[in-house]
């Protein structure tokens, strides 16, 4: 038991290291400036590679209201169920008159699809997920597996 606890300990330290020393690199890299909205971005995204969800909607919430940042915000929130946030967060990025990619489209796109297939709306759900293949966006082989999902039952 107590060489179990101790594994589980190291891994837990561990992690916590590399938390640390990502978001130390990143800062670095950014020029120690974490107040910058690019800064903000760049620490959301290192926060979601960690799956820290929590501090990457920190981040995201002081980063320049991008269609991108938004849909990473969205995906931020759907991770841990606030589903209502990541819906308004997607909707957000799909009104943007300034979304500069289809990716963050088809994000916005995908993480709706998720969310209804979440609450079972399948209707909806098949509509995005379709939206994203029919103007064959970045993510169309993940839309195409979650049809898949969907139609397979």
């Amino acid at each position: 038991m107590h060489v179990a606890f101790g594994r589980v300990r190291r891994k837990i330290a561990m992690k916590t290291l590399l938390r640390w020393l990502s978001i130390t690199l990143c800062l670095y890299a950014l020029g120690g400036h974490p107040a910058t909205a690019q800064n903000a971005y760049e620490l959301g995204e290192a926060a979601l590679q960690l799956e820290n969800y929590e501090e990457a909607i920190q981040h995201f919430t002081s980063a320049e209201k991008s269609g991108k940042t938004l849909a990473r915000l969205g995906y931020a929130h759907s991770q841990l169920g606030h589903y209502a946030e990541a819906t308004r967060a997607y909707q957000e990025a799909l009104h943007k008159d300034n979304v500069e990619s289809q990716t963050a489209v088809a994000q916005a796109l995908l993480g709706l699809g998720y969310i209804a297939y979440q609450q079972g709306k399948f209707d909806d759900a098949i509509r995005r997920y379709t939206e994203v293949v029919q103007q064959d966006m970045a993510g169309i082989a993940e839309a195409h597996h979650n049809l898949g999902r969907i139609y397979a039952g």
